[in-house]
């Protein structure tokens, strides 16, 4: 690591490493989104699963607990499409598709006053 300025900069090692690492989180999000789209929900799972365990930022990680619980939805695990829509709102408050995905589930169990 460089220092300048007092403040400790990455390696070029590093740098170089949080960008694979990126560019992996994306990849196994579109990867995911095209399974979807393939009505393969378990494949788009597997997917965001995978870029979770890679320690995205909230926001990212947002997305893809947003992008699982369609998957769950499309599979008909609710309960799972739920908890996701949850976690993606706990991540990123703003990330309005959660909660519009949330409110659809809660009508699909019938409770519209939760919605």
């Amino acid at each position: 690591a460089l220092a300048v300025a007092g403040l400790k900069l990455p390696s070029l090692e590093q740098v170089a490493h949080a960008a694979s690492a990126v560019r992996e989180m994306v990849a196994l999000k579109e990867a995911g989104n095209a399974a979807i789209k393939a009505s393969n929900h378990k494949h788009a799972i597997d997917k965001y699963t995978a870029g979770l365990a890679l320690g995205p930022p909230p926001a990212f990680a947002a997305v893809l607990h947003g992008n699982r619980a369609a998957a769950h939805q499309g599979m008909g695990n609710i309960t799972d499409a739920m908890a996701d829509c949850c976690r993606a709102r706990a991540l990123d408050p703003t990330y309005a598709r959660a909660a519009t995905r949330l409110a659809s589930l809660l009508q699909e169990v019938r409770r519209p006053e939760a919605a």
